[in-house]
């Protein structure tokens, strides 16, 4: 306790490797109060040092399970700088995962809590300014996502990227690289200003090829449809607004979709990536039609004369591959024909991926097409007699079933249990 009635202030500081990283202070009193006590601004002390500012590099090494779409490339592999929220850049990973993608990050932040499983070396900066000297490096093309954060708190606190955000040097040099050049994808562009702003309102929905390219051979995508890509030019580049809620890349669906939407819509976002980086292929999967009996699709070729092989895998709504079909894939310039047999498919929702690729396997480009499958006979549900059980105890339950089920010699009904990890 205090030695003589009063007001006292007590304060605290906390230091890093000997150097003061932020201090507080309050006030308490004693008996009667010699004064009233106001708390005066003071330097801001987290964030403060730009020089130690370390981009967080998310790693490739916790490989998840994906569909190399674009891994090998026949073209290469294209580079990018990711300007999006740190809370969620390993979708970056993901992305580079399913193609030849070399990428840079920028780790955007907002306050030290929320990265504190970040290394230490990125505490010194929130990074909107040091985005600013990344933009120096040579890339294919920059993406930019505002973040969306599902969170209505989250939102409050600030966790998503505005354009604002950016300081008006670096809104500038931004503009300046699309102007000479290098084009800029922007999902989910939120509180524009000035000339982004401007561009947006001037940008047009994507039409003709650019259209067929991106839209025409993946599946329905939650939130996602073409009237939600707009692109204008701006100098010598050009910008290309997807307006789609965007955690980082992908937007989560409402509801299922009933089947593994993740991979495809990075299908999407790689078909983006590269139709914006320059490096779209001359040849072209088209023209796909499938049903149970088997794939019709077309291969364009604006290019020289292609030998490669075609390989086709049916995948089931929880990307469980089915069955694998390849053949050799000719294609003088214009337009060749082929057609896949598939064999017999049990009843439901099939994806078809269909990848072209040249003489040495790599991949040129690749489509996806819906397949529904109808037996004469299908199993319309399982209702079982409780939500959840303790060990030891009897599960039952019922199966409902229609069709013509007299078309069928000696039906059998088999029943199977399977948790998440496949036990």
């Amino acid at each position: 306790p205090a030695d003589r009635d009063g007001t006292y202030v007590v304060k605290a500081a906390l230091h890093v490797d000997g150097r003061e990283a932020c201090e507080a202070e309050t006030s308490f009193v004693q008996g009667a109060a010699s004064g009233t006590y106001a708390r005066l601004p003071v330097e801001k002390k987290l964030f403060s040092d730009t020089a130690r500012y370390v981009p967080f590099v998310p790693t490739g090494k916790f490989v998840t399970d994906h569909i190399n779409w674009a891994k090998p490339y026949a073209k290469g592999s294209i580079r990018g700088l990711f300007m999006v929220s740190a809370l969620q850049e390993r979708e970056v990973v993901e992305l580079a995962q399913r193609m030849e993608l070399d990428y840079t990050v920028s780790t955007l932040t907002f306050d030290y809590f929320e990265i504190g499983w970040y290394q230490a070396d990125s505490l010194s900066s929130k990074g909107f300014n040091e985005v600013a000297e990344l933009l120096d490096g040579e890339y294919d093309f920059m993406l930019v996502s505002g973040s969306y954060n599902p969170s209505a708190w989250g939102r409050k606190q600030g966790e998503e990227i505005y354009w604002d955000y950016f300081n008006k040097d670096t809104q500038e040099k931004i503009l300046g690289r699309v102007s000479e050049g290098m084009p800029l994808i922007y999902i989910y562009p939120l509180k524009l200003s000035g000339k982004m702003q401007d561009l947006y309102k001037e940008s047009r929905p994507i039409d003709g090829t650019d259209k067929k390219y991106l839209f025409e051979n993946i599946p329905a995508l939650p939130k996602l449809n073409p009237s939600s890509v707009k692109t204008v030019r701006y100098g010598r580049g050009s910008i290309v607004f997807m307006d789609y809620p965007g955690q980082c890349l992908t937007a989560d669906p409402d509801s299922d979709p009933g089947y593994g939407y993740y991979d495809y819509f990075c299908s999407f976002l790689a078909k983006a990536v590269l139709w914006a980086g320059g490096k779209k292929p001359s040849v072209l999967l088209t023209g796909l039609s499938a049903s149970e009996a088997g794939l019709d699709l077309a291969v364009e070729n604006s290019g020289p004369a292609f030998d490669g092989t075609m390989e086709v895998t049916i995948r089931d709504s929880l990307g469980r591959s089915k069955e694998i079909v390849s053949r050799r894939a000719q294609v003088a310039d214009g337009r060749s024909s082929f057609h896949f047999d598939f064999a017999k498919l049990p009843g439901g929702m099939y994806l078809a991926d269909c990848s072209l690729k040249d003489a040495s396997g790599k991949v040129v480009d690749w489509a996806t097409k819906e397949v529904h499958a109808n037996p004469p006979v299908s199993i319309t549900g399982i209702k079982l007699n409780a939500a959840a059980c303790k060990d030891g105890d009897v599960v039952s339950g019922s199966v409902s079933v229609k069709g013509e089920t007299a078309s069928i010699k000696k039906p059998e009904l088999s029943v199977s249990w399977e948790d998440a990890f496949g036990r």
